[in-house]
């Protein structure tokens, strides 16, 4: 046969091998060395030190891939992820400044402004980043559902009711969404 079924095909079971993984960490190392330009490499080491929950090497890693490339918006997500988890919300605004510098026409660092007003309570953040996401012309249902979540996360239920009408004009005719929200 030219090409046998995936199905058929088996994983080998070696991931987990320590010697594997110690030549794998060790080839990995190299070629970051060997090749500092190539940001791929960076990459997959980040995405296997994640899966494998190693904390010091995704640090590691990702301290390295910043430096080199600080442009790079995979790197910028793993390092707000890694800020987030930290609970550094000064490191967070710091990347979140970084991202809309970088890419001050995408609507990513706006929602990840969002998200960080979000979970802090900072009003002002929030309408600073919802001004930014109307200005990039974010739909309005995501608006208003986000406005929503900042009001319950801020603890001002009169305000958050008052977003669940908002979001049953919006909506229109698809406000079954709104009979979830009630429920919360």
């Amino acid at each position: 046969r030219i090409r046998p079924p995936v199905t058929r095909l088996r994983e080998m079971g070696i991931g987990d091998d320590p010697v594997i993984n110690k030549t794998f960490w060790f080839m990995l190392k190299q070629a970051i060395e060997w090749f500092p330009e190539e940001r791929e490499f960076l990459r997959i080491g980040i995405e296997k030190a994640s899966k494998d929950r190693r904390r010091d090497v995704h640090e590691e890693l990702l301290g390295i891939a910043i430096e080199r490339f600080f442009d790079d918006m995979f790197f910028l997500r793993e390092l707000y992820k890694l800020k987030l988890e930290n609970r550094d919300a000064g490191g967070v605004a710091g990347v979140i400044k970084q991202m809309t510098q970088q890419y001050p026409e995408e609507l990513e660092p706006v929602y990840y402004g969002l998200k960080l007003a979000i979970i802090t309570s900072r009003e002002e953040v929030y309408y600073r980043f919802r001004k930014m996401a109307i200005a990039k012309n974010i739909p309005q249902q995501a608006l208003v559902l986000l406005d929503f979540g900042f009001e319950i996360m801020s603890g001002k239920h009169y305000e958050a009711h008052a977003c669940l009408d908002e979001i049953k004009t919006v909506f229109g005719p698809h406000n079954y969404y709104v009979i979830l929200l009630e429920f919360v």
